[in-house]
């Protein structure tokens, strides 16, 4: 379930990039790899779980 009362007026949709492109171009990496972002969300909202109260 989404909660609509938490996106921002301008919030993005949808976004594409090419983090292969980056690292061709400019040498650039990703430090973290996008499933360990997502644990480190929801860690981080487990921790502060009542943070809308």
């Amino acid at each position: 379930m989404i909660d609509r009362s938490l996106f921002r007026p301008s919030e993005i949709m949808k976004s594409y990039g090419n983090p292969e492109k980056a690292k061709q171009k400019l040498g650039w990496r990703a430090k973290h790899e996008m499933q360990d972002i997502i644990a480190m969300m929801i860690e981080a909202k487990a921790k502060n779980a009542d943070w809308r109260k």
